[in-house]
């Protein structure tokens, strides 16, 4: 089942409308039937935004176990990709904590596009961390630009506009963290 078929499922289950829905969390009605019927996956932001317009955890729309445990494992070769490169959001990422339920927190795997594309903006609520795994990132947040190398981390509120691409041609891959209260 792909995120925008459990999107429908969940809210169908809590008795939502498209129009509710659209009025919860600022997108059009329209907007959020195409991602309900696609096979596309939204960016992270909207995916933040349609959870709390739900009511729920973001990962309501991933695989997880179905008992809650203390500790859970996700092997490399588990990760779900949510987002697939040459999506239209600019960056393409995996879930890598997706079995554990009840969480506080979202943990991805992202790669950003090299710097031939645009970047991208989001906003959503909350708080997010992105550390660099490989390459450099050009990261935008608010009217302000930064350049992170390998290694380096940027802590921000997302309720500003933000979002990045690889530098000097190359892809940039980062963990990002994300916690919606």
């Amino acid at each position: 089942m792909n995120i925008g078929s459990k999107i429908k499922k969940v809210r169908l289950g809590r008795k939502i409308t498209l129009e509710e829905l659209a009025s919860r969390t600022g997108f059009t009605k329209s907007y959020l039937s195409k991602i309900e019927t696609k096979n596309s996956s939204p960016p992270l932001a909207t995916l933040v935004k349609i959870a709390s317009g739900l009511g729920v955890e973001i990962s309501q729309f991933f695989p997880y176990s179905k008992t809650d445990i203390a500790c859970t494992v996700v092997k490399k070769k588990e990760r779900k990709v949510v987002a697939g490169r040459g999506t239209p959001y600019g960056y393409s990422y995996e879930s890598i904590a997706y079995k554990k339920r009840n969480k506080k927190m979202e943990l991805f795997v992202a790669e950003f596009p090299p710097s031939t594309m645009e970047i991208t903006l989001l906003q959503h609520g909350g708080e997010e961390a992105l550390y660099v795994l490989e390459g450099k990132l050009e990261f935008i947040h608010g009217d302000q630009k930064y350049i992170l190398e390998e290694g380096d981390c940027i802590y921000f509120e997302p309720e500003f506009p933000h979002g990045g691409r690889g530098c000097n041609d190359c892809p940039a891959k980062v963990l990002a963290a994300i916690y919606n209260p």
